[in-house]
Formats: C-alpha cells, structure tokens, sequence
C-alpha cells in the first residue's frame, strides 16, 4: 500500500479537472498521467501549488487519493490530504483523517490511520510510511478479527509491517472485548502469502488402532488448491488420495480421490479399497442453480 506515485512534473490545470503527467526525461514524449479532480481547483505557477477542494481525487497507476482537499506541490513534490482521507491501491485501503506524502521518496505520514491488508487490519496514530512498503505505527492495534468492532486486538505503542513481509509488534498486548488478557514483550507474524499448508491429525478406533492423517495442501490460484492426502492406520494398513477444489462467487467444485490397502484381519476380507467423491455448485442465474454430486465406494464396508 502506498500513494500514487505517478503526481506531477506538468500540470494543466481546468475548472473541475486536472491532468498530471510525469515524463521520465525531456526527450521522451510518452508519459504515465493522473489525473486529479474536485467540486475546485487552481494551480498557483509561483509557488508551484494545486489545490484542490471539495470531492477532491487524484488517480493514477498505483493508486486513488481521495479527500476532502489535496493540496500538490511540484517542486518540493510533497502532498498534503486534509479530511475524510482514503487510499486504495492493489495491496488495500488506508483511512485516516489527514496525511502528508514525499511521493519520489515514498514517505510520508497518515494520522488516524486505519488500514486493510486482508486478512489484517490495524490501526495507528499516526501511522509512518518510512519507505515504499514499509510502515510504522504509533498507538497500533492489528487484529484478523472481521468483526466491527473487533472481539479481539493486538496493542502495541510501536509496531512496524512490511507489506508481503513480516509485522513486528513491540510489548504487545491481547485485548479481548475490552479486557486485556495477556502480555509479550516482542510479538512477529510473517505477511508472506502461504503457498502451501501441512496439517497432521492423529486419532484412534477399535478397528485401525492408532491414525495419522496427513494432508499437504498447495493453491494453485486464489480459486482452486490442491490436497495429497497420506494416512497410516496401525491396524488397517496405509492410504492415500488427492483432492481438487475450485471455488469462486458463483460455482464450486470439489474432486476427492481416496485409495486405501486394508490388511485388517477383521471379517472384512483383505483387499484393496477406494472411492470417488465429486460435487459441483453453479449458479445459473438469479432463481436458477445447478448442483450434481457422485459419491462412488468400491464396497459399502468402505471408510467404515
């Protein structure tokens, strides 16, 4: 997350709107543009200064800033935001009530920050971006908590997240409701999206003894993942099986596949068991979905 950085080199300024191109040198003609618009605006030649207020918005490559008033400088290429300030871009959304920006040194200063970067959100006063994907909070609270307001947080009187990265919270403390309920003098969570998990479940039955399942799942994209499935029964014997799911607003799908090689001398006889599972959810239209399901066992004794 962080402010657009394509703001001004050139300003043409007009009554409601505001073109802003950057060119990278004076003998290239192409350029990235923004482009900045409000209830007013002027530009101040001398001083170098836009002003823009009222529905004030300033979009460009990386990003939207809106506010009640952005005010640009083009030589000192610092911005200043007053009111009702919010910041989008592909990493996620940041609030606050005021913010101040160097956006060719990408630093700068929002207070009463509160921000998205799913599934987190924290908040700070104020907060610091003191480099393109870094940031430091004073007065911090971060919570994975998609309630409003959240049942639990994580204070800190200073933390500091990398996007993507890692967030580190000094003498953190957890807040349940309104009641603190335990204290750490360091705190540090690792951002980097997870590219595969590994979950290991043991149990126990009369008939297989003792178990341990084993799953290892790897996502493919945000919609579908795939699980290798691994399981030892001390009685039974060893299985396997694979599973592909594929989810999305409107259709789902789940494809499982289990094998397994039952040595058990119960009065099942000896033999190789395995089953076919597939179920596919699509909504159609509005009033009309599709939902079809195949449940195959090699034999009813199967999976017990």
């Amino acid at each position: 997350m962080a402010f657009p950085k394509n703001i001004v080199r050139i300003l043409t300024a007009g009554t409601a709107l505001l073109v802003l191109p950057i060119f990278s040198s004076a003998e290239e003609y192409k350029a990235d543009v923004s482009t900045a618009t409000g209830d007013k605006i002027t530009y101040d030649s001398p001083t170098h200064t836009a002003q823009i207020i009222g529905n004030a918005k300033v979009e460009s490559d990386t990003g939207t800033l809106t506010a009640d008033s952005i005010r640009l400088n083009t030589e000192t290429k610092v911005g200043h935001a007053e009111g009702h300030v919010v910041l989008t871009d592909s990493m996620g959304t940041l609030k606050g009530s005021a913010a101040q920006y160097h956006w060719e040194a990408s630093t700068g200063v929002v207070y009463e920050a509160e921000g998205t970067v799913p599934p987190w959100r924290f908040r700070g006063d104020p907060l610091y971006q003191t480099g393109e994907n870094t940031f430091q909070l004073k007065k911090g609270a971060v919570t994975s908590c998609d309630l409003d307001p959240p049942h639990y947080l994580l204070r800190s009187s200073r933390s500091k997240m990398i996007q993507r990265e890692r967030m580190n919270l000094l003498s953190p403390k957890i807040q349940v409701d309104d009641t603190d309920v335990l204290y750490f003098p360091f705190f540090s969570k690792s951002l980097v999206p997870k590219k595969w998990s590994l979950r290991v479940e043991p149990g126990n039955s009369s008939r297989d003894g003792f178990i341990i399942r084993n799953t290892l799942g790897y996502p493919l994209n945000d919609q579908s993942k795939i699980l290798l499935k691994y399981d030892w029964l001390e009685k039974t014997g060893n299985g396997a099986g694979v599973q592909y799911q594929y989810s999305a607003p409107e259709l789902n799908s789940l494809l499982d596949f289990d094998y397994l090689r039952d040595i058990n001398s119960d009065p099942q006889p000896q033999r190789r068991r395995y089953g076919l599972y597939w179920n596919h959810f699509q909504k159609i239209t509005s009033r009309i979905t599709l939902n079809s399901t195949i449940d195959y066992k090699s034999d009813q004794n199967f999976g017990n």
